[in-house]
């Protein structure tokens, strides 16, 4: 292995040159001089905290012979290259004028971002460290303050928002609750959740506060535990920083005033996640009697508060048990078990016994459908069986009408549409698989269609957007709804029953003032563009791989697995459910605040707590 003494001054030079073109490429046609030079600085600064952080500008350690570990790097830093510049780069269709010289640009800045990539995630398998010998140390003044600047963060936006956001997901459960005739279309566990709070407070501001209640729980347990297990003095000033973020940052106090289930599930999501990074750095915590029974209590939350968690958890615990099956993990695996077998028991006869209505199959179709109609509107490659097959779907007009490549909703939910749910829903698996058979005969189309309804996931440059900008429009239409009459089928006969009115005013209101100011303050944090850039889904899940793929070539395989169930997850999302609105990226959100914390303590001390008896759940 040779060792080559850098000269830092060129290659900080050659970071500015990376930031300055990324910058540029992300602004495109919309240049605007201040968000360019802050873009820049925060691609910059990304790239030399990397490199301060792991001493990468001391010495580079080249190794000439090709092996796995050097591929590997190679692989990874390519990926990370290639989604780094699709995702931030412009549309072709705003610099038409410019096409060669954007698409030289692009070419150069994906090289150069590549050999940059590959250089830091060679030196960070090279450079492994063993971390000094530091005891978990109480701060006082740092728990009061976590705990504080997270209270008054979330009571204010609680106060601005009373009694908390309705949308038609709250809807179907406050109906739910009134007339107890219960649908899993909305998961009945976090209905009866809901009827629980409001037994204790007759307010559905009851459920906001448990929501706000148990995210300050979280978060404080998890930045307190993290920043009394770092020695470094920069790892607690990275650990500062971020809970500053998460003090001042809008969007997780605002998801924690939403009447609908992301909130909540995404806490027990987190909560199971940090258990699971726990149990794998200490064992020796599933000798106790309170770990199980904690993990018992939150696998059977974070199962039924999500249609799609039960999958994504069975999903993880095969990839688990496949490699932790030693007789050390042997509680774990029976805990998860007693869960799962609880969670379908509950799903299972006793909701058969309430008469629950089950969830809609069609739900999971939405990202077909959108290939479907895309491969239908643009005339694409089909056969008759084929065509036959969509025309039971929806009518041959509304396949070209309904049609946006951006949102399915405008073929599930438009006045007068066809979409026939009730079809999908019996034939789920005949047109899964005719969509796939589709998708290979119009590749292109298919692609770019796909691409189009899950661009959050992967693309970062798309326009202004703030994600609550609609949301205070769509509050507003339902301060009042009436009542009226349903009906639904019990072993074959119809029943005809009442749904209350939805009436804003028998909870009160907020005051005005304080929510004209909480929406002017969080509009123009999300009217930025540098805030638009950092803070949408593509970036933090191009973070996400960053930190990722630096802990796989440094080999903190606790860390990596731990972050299996979020991937899982991610994976239910990007598979079958068009996820548009921003609350159904709240998961990911926090779970990038655990990754960067865990990322941080992993690279400090980690060693010394491995099957340590001294260091307590809490």
């Amino acid at each position: 292995m040779m060792k080559i003494k850098t000269n830092k001054s060129i290659l900080y030079v050659y970071v500015f040159t990376i930031s300055l073109l990324l910058s540029y490429m992300t602004m495109t046609s919309s240049f605007h001089i201040f968000n360019f030079i802050a873009l820049t600085f925060v691609f910059m600064a990304f790239y030399v905290l990397l490199i301060s952080f792991f001493k990468i500008d001391r010495q580079m350690k080249w190794r000439g012979a090709y092996n796995f570990q050097t591929v590997s790097c190679a692989i990874l830093a390519t990926l990370l290259s290639c989604w780094t510049t699709i995702s931030f780069v412009g549309s072709l269709n705003e610099l038409e004028k410019f096409k060669t010289i954007y698409y030289v640009i692009t070419a150069i800045l994906v090289i150069a971002m590549a050999l940059l990539n590959y250089f830091i995630l060679l030196n960070v398998y090279q450079n492994k460290s063993v971390s000094k010998t530091v005891l978990p140390k109480r701060s006082i003044v740092f728990r009061i303050l976590t705990v504080s600047g997270l209270v008054t963060s979330n009571l204010v936006c609680f106060v601005a928002y009373y009694p908390g956001i309705m949308m038609t997901d709250s809807l179907w459960q406050w109906q739910q609750l009134k007339t107890n005739v219960y649908s899993n279309v909305q998961p009945v566990m976090n209905t009866m959740i809901i009827k629980l709070c409001m037994q204790l407070w007759n307010s559905v501001a009851s459920y906001a506060l448990l929501q706000n209640v148990l995210y300050i729980f979280t978060m404080s347990w998890i930045f307190i535990y993290f920043y009394e297990r770092v020695s470094r003095r920069s790892s607690k000033c990275l650990i500062i920083g971020l809970l500053v973020l998460a003090i001042i940052s809008p969007f997780s106090p605002i998801m924690n005033q939403f009447i609908t289930k992301d909130s909540l599930s995404a806490s027990i999501g987190l909560i199971l996640t940090f258990l699971i990074y726990r149990m794998l750095v200490q064992p020796n915590l599933l000798e106790s009697k309170f770990f199980p029974l904690t993990v018992f209590i939150i696998v059977f939350l974070f199962s039924g508060l999500r249609t799609n968690s039960l999958i994504a958890f069975v999903a993880f615990e095969i990839v688990f048990l496949a490699c932790h099956h030693s007789r050390m993990f042997f509680r774990w695996h029976s805990v998860a078990f007693l869960a799962i077998m609880l969670e379908l028991l509950v799903t299972g006869p006793f909701y058969k016994s309430m008469n629950v209505q089950p969830s809609d199959p069609s739900e999971s179709f939405g990202v077909p459908t959108q290939i479907l109609a895309a491969v239908y509107d643009s005339n694409g490659n089909i056969s008759a069986k084929e065509r036959n097959s969509m025309l039971k779907i929806l009518p041959d007009v509304q396949w070209r009408q309904l049609y946006s490549p951006y949102s399915v909703d405008s073929i599930k939910f438009a006045p007068g549409s066809a979409y026939n749910r009730d079809y999908i829903s019996h034939h789920l698996t005949n047109l899964t698989m005719m969509t796939l058979k589709l998708a290979l005969k119009n590749p292109r189309i298919a692609l770019k269609a796909y691409y189009n309804q899950t661009r959050p996931f992967w693309k970062v440059n798309v326009g202004s957007y703030n994600p609550f900008g609609s949301y205070d429009a769509r509050a507003a239409n339902f301060t009042t709804v009436p009542g009226r009459e349903a009906s639904y089928l019990r072993n074959g006969h119809v029943v005809n029953y009442r749904i209350p009115s939805w009436i804003d005013d028998m909870y009160g209101h907020s005051p005005v003032k304080i929510h004209s100011l909480y929406v002017q303050f969080s509009s123009f944090i999300y009217r930025q563009k540098l805030t638009q850039v950092v803070s949408f889904p593509a970036t933090i899940f191009i973070l996400s791989m960053w930190l990722l793929s630096i802990s796989v070539v440094s080999s903190k395989w606790s860390l990596v697995m731990s972050q299996v169930l979020p991937i899982m997850i991610f994976g239910t999302l990007i598979i079958a459910i068009p996820a548009q609105q921003f609350r159904y990226y709240d998961p990911f959100y926090w779970n990038f605040e655990l990754l960067v914390l865990a990322f941080v303590f992993e690279h400090d001390c980690i060693d010394n707590f491995i099957n340590s008896k001294n260091d307590k759940l809490v």
